[in-house]
């Protein structure tokens, strides 16, 4: 098993256990620490809390799965999204795309409530004019992949 922990100190570490449930479980492939289940302190901007509604409910869409928090860097990884991953992630704003993907291979997608603290090293990569281009590159990037054959996790 993998744990994503982006390095912006946001995640708290305590809630691992939690995350990797799911797969030790044996309920899913992919397990998604979502700070809009559980973390009431956890407030983004406005226009990123909107881009976050937005694309994790295009997310839930395609996979049919119910996504709070596709932008969430804290995840968790079985050895078959790990080996999905390891020949082809997508890149520049992977959120959506690759829980799209992970679900188009077959594997299973679960969030758990996770609590998220305010960052506390670093700037989000969304700023200035990313925050605007973000949008139609990710929709585009989601459009071009759907049309494309998926293989299945091994």
């Amino acid at each position: 098993m993998v744990v994503q922990v982006d390095a912006d100190g946001q995640h708290d570490p305590s809630c691992i256990e939690e995350l990797m449930a799911p797969i030790i479980n044996g309920e899913a492939d992919i397990s998604i620490g979502s700070r809009r289940i559980h973390n009431e302190n956890s407030r983004p901007p406005l226009i990123r809390s909107m881009g976050i509604g937005f694309f994790s409910w295009l997310t839930s869409k395609a996979t049919a799965e119910h996504v709070t928090d596709c932008s969430s860097g804290f995840r968790a990884l079985n050895k078959r999204a790990f080996d999905l991953f390891a020949d082809d992630y997508p890149v520049d704003f992977p959120d959506a795309e690759a829980l799209i993907a992970a679900h188009r291979a077959g594997l299973r997608i679960r969030e758990v409530p996770a609590r998220f603290r305010t960052r506390n090293n670093g700037m989000s990569s969304l700023r200035r004019w990313k925050m605007m281009y973000y949008p139609f590159k990710e929709i585009f990037s989601i459009a071009v992949m759907m049309t494309r054959r998926q293989r299945l996790a091994d």
